[in-house]
């Protein structure tokens, strides 16, 4: 058995961000060619699959990870190693069938979902998404034992394994399928059992064409202007045959994801039977006799189901969307769609009928636009999840003076990570999404809303690792009030935005922001209050703020000027490396950076020592 590895928090942190970094790449070039293939409309079937998927896997899994994680780490500050052994099996045996359990009401939930959400094409994503959620918990079960015992390289490379997994053979499956249905149609004018009949659309209004979809059934109807030459339909028809690929491929692409947490959970398994987890026999022998079943099965659901239900409420916010943005939007385009074809005029893909632009609209909103806002917080809820032992042991001996430096430093880390870059997504939303996608419409259409998520980064940022360091001090039911509070905020905003015509679907990001604001000065609120712990805002969010803010300048003066004589996107590259230069400038110049901070870091006293000769840290 291999000694047992062990990180403080901020090494730990860093193997995390490092790992999420690497996910977060891989994952980008899964989600963009994905964009590229499938477009807006496979991704809303994509999204919509995914939103289910995760309030679901959230009761199955969320909890159980930070229940066991907490446990083992409470309990190795107390040297009780038997119990931390009885900890994992138990787990095992919950997980397992919670698990099971989670992957049956997906599958059955699937054909409700769909009918409720107003988006039938759905339905293949979600039955191939649901055997991901057993898998989950049997990756939860490894990776809150990990790091419980401050261990996190497991957890790091579990994720890039799952993700690769997702990359390869999601995009191999995708346009296997793809290819396989146009192949179809070039021979049969078929695609997987569809037939295709154009229909004159000058008399004939649009409920009275959505009425007519309904009845045909296998046969897609495809609407032909007055006028169109034999060219322009036959490109309609081969446009309409693509689209019928969509739901399949995007059905190809979740399998992907679903061997990837397949993979996962192989690779965790096989490492804890080789290599162990590093407690010796000599710390077995000497640990008292441990709880019973029982008594750690109380224990551990005492944390994990507060903790999902509040997990539960924080993904509720892309269920509230999934749920009211397409019927809402529906809503609109049956009382107002001449409004809404006005204010995207230029931004909607040529013969899209009105029945076909809430899914559009919808898909580059989560496909583009939540998919650059979900990168940040990601890689900060890295840092809450390496903190919790670290806090929880501080928390559990009492010691005052290490948890006030355990949460400031936590806030501090994911303020400096970011406040940057969701400043620098807003001001930058287009030239960035530019760099990434290619269709000018569609990006169009998910700037603005990228540009009010770009806030929202910074709340959810700092929100996610102060939840972490609640769960830590038993504010776990806490958590749940706000989260639903929070979500009831957010529903709220959407149903009434988004009826809205002139507003629409902006009106999700707004909601977003809304909800956001209040969990962040709720939270702060409450851990204040529990801890006793004053914090020095100035030092950890306003001269951040600051810093931040020179950052998001001069990435925006730089990309208008480098735009001027360079491409787009290799102004817009530019533009962020000066930002990042003006921003770590202006961190060292405002003294946001202590001597303390940098000894926190691998390699800490070498930095510090150079730091100081330049007069940059005290």
């Amino acid at each position: 058995m291999s000694a047992r590895t062990k990180q403080n928090f901020v090494h730990g942190s860093i193997i995390l961000i490092a790992g999420a970094i690497l996910v977060k790449v891989i994952g980008a070039l899964f989600k963009i060619p994905l964009d590229h293939l499938i477009g807006s409309t496979g991704m809303g079937y994509f999204g919509s699959a995914y939103n289910l998927f995760v309030p679901i896997q959230t009761i199955a899994v969320a909890g159980f990870p930070v229940a066991i994680s907490r446990m083992v780490a409470e309990n190795v500050a107390r040297g009780r190693f038997r119990d931390v052994r009885r900890i994992q099996k138990v787990a095992a045996r919950v997980l397992i069938i919670t698990g099971l359990l989670g992957s049956l009401l997906m599958f059955a939930g699937s054909f409700l979902f769909v009918r409720v959400i107003d988006n039938p094409n759905s339905l293949y994503s979600l039955l191939v998404m649901s055997p991901s959620i057993f898998f989950l918990c049997v990756m939860s079960i490894q990776r809150g034992y990990y790091q419980g015992l401050s261990n996190m390289k497991p957890t790091a490379i579990s994720q890039i394994i799952e993700a690769m997994g997702k990359l390869v053979l999601g995009l191999i499956c995708a346009n296997l399928i793809i290819n396989m249905g146009m192949g179809q149609f070039q021979q049969s004018g078929q695609v997987f059992g569809h037939t295709f009949e154009t229909v004159a659309t000058s008399s004939m209004s649009d409920e009275e064409l959505k009425t007519l979809e309904e009845q045909a059934g296998k046969v897609i109807l495809v609407p032909i202007e007055d006028g169109a030459t034999e060219e322009e339909i036959n490109q309609l028809v081969e446009q309409a045959a693509h689209n019928a690929c969509l739901p399949y491929a995007s059905a190809g692409a979740i399998g992907g994801v679903m061997l990837g947490t397949v993979f996962g959970a192989v690779y965790l398994t096989l490492r804890r039977r080789i290599r162990g987890d590093g407690i010796t026999k000599a710390e077995l022998a000497a640990s008292p006799e441990p709880m019973s079943n029982k008594a750690l099965l109380r224990t551990m659901m005492a944390i994990a189901i507060p903790v999902a239900l509040g997990a539960l409420a924080n993904n509720l916010s892309s269920l509230i969307d999934t749920i009211t943005v397409q019927s809402g939007l529906s809503d609109v385009m049956q009382n107002s769609s001449d409004t809404i074809r006005q204010l995207y005029e230029g931004r909607l893909p040529d013969g899209i009928t009105n029945s076909q632009i809430p899914n559009y609209l919808y898909g580059s909103y989560s496909g583009k636009a939540i998919t650059m806002f979900n990168l940040i917080p990601t890689l900060t809820t890295s840092v809450g999840v390496s903190a919790l032992p670290a806090v929880t042991a501080a928390w559990t001996l009492r010691d005052r003076k290490a948890t006030k430096k355990s949460i400031e430093a936590v806030i501090k880390i994911t303020g400096l990570i970011g406040i940057p870059a969701g400043l620098g997504i807003s001001v930058l939303a287009g030239p960035i999404m530019g760099l990434l996608y290619g269709n000018p419409k569609e990006i169009a259409v998910a700037t603005p809303l990228l540009t009010i998520l770009g806030i929202c980064v910074i709340l959810l940022s700092l929100i996610t690792p102060i939840n972490s360091m609640l769960q830590a001090v038993g504010k776990a039911s806490t958590i749940v009030k706000l989260m639903l509070v929070s979500a009831a905020i957010k529903l709220v905003f959407n149903m009434v935005l988004i009826h809205i015509p002139a507003v629409n679907i902006v009106g999700a990001p707004i909601g977003t922001f809304a909800s956001y604001l209040f969990l962040i000065v709720a939270d702060l609120y409450i851990l204040c209050k529990t801890t006793k712990v004053k914090l020095n805002f100035t030092r950890i969010f306003v001269k951040p703020m600051i810093s931040g803010l020179f950052c998001a300048a001069a990435g925006f003066s730089m990309n208008g000027l480098l735009g001027l004589v360079l491409p787009d996107k290799i102004a817009v590259l530019g533009a962020i490396a000066v930002a990042a230069v003006v921003y770590v400038v202006s961190l060292f110049l405002l003294r946001v950076m202590s001597r303390e901070d940098i000894l926190l870091l691998p390699k800490g006293e070498k930095i510090a020592r150079l730091l100081e000769k330049r007069g940059w840290i005290r």
